[in-house]
């Protein structure tokens, strides 16, 4: 929560939600310290529950008609999300996606990637955001813009 003081002339427009993006509705989300790398398909015991969110719905909850850039980094709900068509009102998408999360195939790259281009982005760059040992095929950053 270092952000808000750590840039003070936008720390009126910053909204701090416990929410977790993706559909809307409820998920049980891991209830442990975050180190970044959390995802709802961890297998932790304790697990709390936390409202669920769409893209449509943060932009019709906080009246954003004119979005430009969305920045995905949801640990696998990316194949939830990409669904909503509000993707489309966004000019330019980052998306960090991972395809595999403890051996179970989640998703799959062309389809984030056949998506995007149905909601007419047409330059789309993937790439490794990291130094991990997985194929990008498994792991890696998609970047598209219109």
């Amino acid at each position: 929560m270092q952000n808000p003081r750590l840039n003070p002339e936008l720390s009126s427009r910053i909204v701090l939600k416990n929410w977790a993006i993706g559909e809307d509705g409820e998920i049980e989300f891991p209830q442990t310290r975050c180190n970044g790398g959390i995802s709802a398909y961890d297998n932790y015991k304790e697990k709390v529950k936390v409202r669920s969110v769409s893209i449509s719905t943060i932009l019709n909850e906080f009246n954003i008609t004119n979005p430009d850039i969305l920045d995905l980094d949801i640990k696998g709900a990316e194949f939830q999300v990409i669904n909503d068509k509000a993707i489309q009102k966004f000019q330019v998408v980052r998306i960090e996606y991972l395809t595999v999360i403890n051996g179970k195939k989640i998703g799959d790259l062309n389809y984030l990637i056949e998506k995007l281009k149905a909601y007419r982005f047409t330059k789309i760059r993937i790439y490794k955001h990291n130094e991990l040992p997985l194929s990008i095929s498994v792991n890696g950053t998609i970047l598209a813009s219109k």
